[in-house]
């Protein structure tokens, strides 16, 4: 019997990341080449997001809070720009239309619909009033084993494999891929921040998902000149339920070997 294969394209403008993502059925990890590979629980991650905007000037204090807790190494932090503070004279260079929709998804299963900038999530549910307040607690580890395994290209291939005894075939969870940049410099020209200079980590430049939570490939295309220092894959489980994130990997590229 032909093993099924589903296909995505996300091509995203402003120079950032193309990203082509096939869901195979059985299992596709062992056909990834070696380069380097992670799981979930080994560390446990907690999903940390940040909605922001360079047009929104109460965003720069939670821009800096996000980067103080690069000491924390149990969290994995993603900074979504969301693009409803463009203007006819300015648009965020990071922003994207998926990352504002991702955020309204958000709010409405857990804050009644209420959503802001900067507004913040860990594990998927909502941070009120941050930093003052404990965060959210955290979640427990789970059963699952989520393990995401990188292989040089080009492209750069990045495959999923879900271990999980305890959650049948898993329909009740969703699968997201995530890359980020670091130490990205920006000048502000319009809205709220004009005239400052940011520098800002762990900035979203590319979104894949929801898909079902099963084994997954994804093919990245990375900008030309990216320093891969810079750059992490993130992926994560969210349960379709309740919005909270059961399982977090995240691989730096600059831990990968060169093939």
């Amino acid at each position: 019997m032909k093993t099924p294969t589903i296909t995505f394209l996300t091509a995203i403008g402003n120079g950032g990341i193309a990203v082509a993502l096939s869901a195979l059925l059985p299992l596709i990890a062992t056909r990834a080449k070696a380069g380097c590979s992670s799981q979930s629980g080994n560390p446990q991650l907690h999903l940390v997001e940040l909605y922001t905007s360079e047009g929104c000037n109460s965003c720069p204090p939670a821009d800096q809070w996000m980067n103080s807790l690069q000491n924390h190494p149990e969290f994995a932090r993603l900074e979504f720009h969301v693009d409803y503070f463009d203007t006819d004279e300015f648009r965020d260079p990071f922003d994207n239309h998926a990352y504002t929709l991702r955020q309204k998804a958000e709010a409405k299963a857990t804050t009644n619909g209420f959503y802001a900038t900067p507004q913040i999530w860990v594990d998927g549910q909502p941070w009120r009033d941050w930093p003052k307040p404990d965060p959210p607690k955290l979640s427990a580890p789970n059963s699952s084993t989520l393990v995401m395994t990188v292989a040089s290209g080009p492209p750069m291939r990045t495959t999923f494999a879900l271990t999980s005894p305890n959650h049948g075939e898993n329909e009740e969870f969703n699968l997201f891929a995530v890359v980020t940049e670091s130490g990205l410099a920006s000048a502000v020209t319009g809205g709220e921040n004009k005239g400052k200079r940011f520098v800002q980590d762990n900035v979203v430049y590319s979104l894949v998902g929801p898909l079902p939570a099963a084994d997954a490939e994804i093919q990245l295309k990375l900008p030309h000149g990216v320093d891969l220092s810079h750059v992490s894959v993130v992926g994560f489980l969210q349960n379709k339920r309740d919005n909270k994130v059961i399982d977090v990997v995240r691989i730096r590229l600059n831990t990968c070997n060169k093939q």
